[in-house]
């Protein structure tokens, strides 16, 4: 009896040791959840050459700093088309670059895929695109576009990965990989 006893304790001390080695405060993996789409935050419109972009467009991280001629920040709150906006970004490009050609992330996957209704995941450069419908990318800063079809019996679904016209990009596109 003292051997069931003693062994039913063990037991449960060495449960709650486990529990404390492996608890939540202890996890060494890290859990990050993104910011909820529905969460608003106040941003500044842009202007880029004149025309407006929202600023969940993403348009700053999409143009190639190099072409920026001048920028000018107007600090006063602005409503635009109903929506409410902390200030305004006037960015001005060089003159010698290329007219932006921007498109939708959704009009440029009818364009270019063959998998028209299916869900899909839109990554820019391996960043994960969270506002779709505001995106908007520079056809000309484009270098190249990773369609990939996940199916399982569960999942058909595609990620369409875009990879700007970066030099980094640029550079790993022309490695020669030798096997």
């Amino acid at each position: 009896m003292k051997q069931k006893i003693s062994i039913t304790i063990l037991i449960l001390f060495s449960g709650a040791v486990l529990n404390f080695a492996y608890g939540q405060k202890d996890n060494p993996i890290r859990i990050l959840k993104c910011q909820s789409l529905l969460q608003k935050t106040k941003q500044p419109a842009y202007f880029v050459n004149g025309y407006f972009f929202p600023s969940s467009s993403g348009i700053l991280s999409r143009l190639n700093p190099k072409h920026i001629k001048t920028t000018n920040i107007e600090h006063r709150d602005t409503t635009i088309n109903g929506v409410e906006y902390y200030g305004k970004i006037f960015i001005t490009l060089e003159q010698k670059i290329k007219k932006p050609n921007f498109i939708h992330l959704t009009d440029l996957h009818t364009i270019y895929s063959e998998i028209k209704n299916t869900p899909t995941i839109y990554t820019v450069d391996d960043k994960l695109v969270k506002d779709i419908d505001n995106r908007l990318i520079d056809k000309n800063y484009i270098l190249d576009i990773e369609i990939c079809k996940i199916e399982s019996k569960t999942i058909n679904t595609q990620v369409v990965n875009i990879i700007t016209r970066t030099e980094e990009n640029i550079k790993k596109r022309n490695e020669i990989r030798i096997r």
